[in-house]
């Protein structure tokens, strides 16, 4: 793999701008106020789909509620079994959505998007610049070697 210093300098640069915002927009998830309802609503169905994901397979809950005479699709379900269907369940009103804990209205906030994105920037870019440093240390020794008589 052919990469010039101006290129491996930049990737770097970009490794760390992403872990610092990675670690300012945790702080800001951490400090935001997240304005939401609880409310109760009745359970009118409960399913679950399976998805394949790569080689794996993973379960997709879908469970709508009432609230207010009108239908929600409840978002952030993790199990089926706390919803059977007429029952009636603690969730929370957030932007018009309905939610089944509070980890999932604040992981829904722009904030905690951003967040995500930089996380998995850093990582990936970190991996990537990674890959390269032996590259980089292999040309600086081969340098050093052509300098000696």
């Amino acid at each position: 793999m052919k990469m010039n210093k101006t290129k491996e300098l930049l990737l770097g640069a970009l490794v760390v701008v992403c872990l610092v915002m990675t670690f300012v927009t945790r702080r800001s998830v951490d400090n935001q106020e997240v304005f939401f309802t609880e409310v109760e609503a009745r359970v009118v169905s409960a399913d679950s789909e399976r998805l394949k994901l790569g080689k794996s397979r993973v379960n997709h809950y879908i469970v709508i509620v009432e609230y207010q005479d009108r239908e929600y699709e409840l978002e952030n379900v993790h199990a089926l079994y706390p919803y059977q269907k007429g029952m009636i369940v603690k969730v929370y009103l957030s932007g018009g959505r309905l939610y089944a804990n509070r980890e999932g209205v604040e992981t829904s906030t722009p904030a905690a998007k951003a967040y995500f994105v930089f996380l998995i920037g850093t990582f990936v870019l970190g991996m990537v610049w990674l890959c390269f440093l032996p590259v980089l240390f292999r040309k600086k020794e081969e340098q050093s070697g052509a300098d000696r008589p």
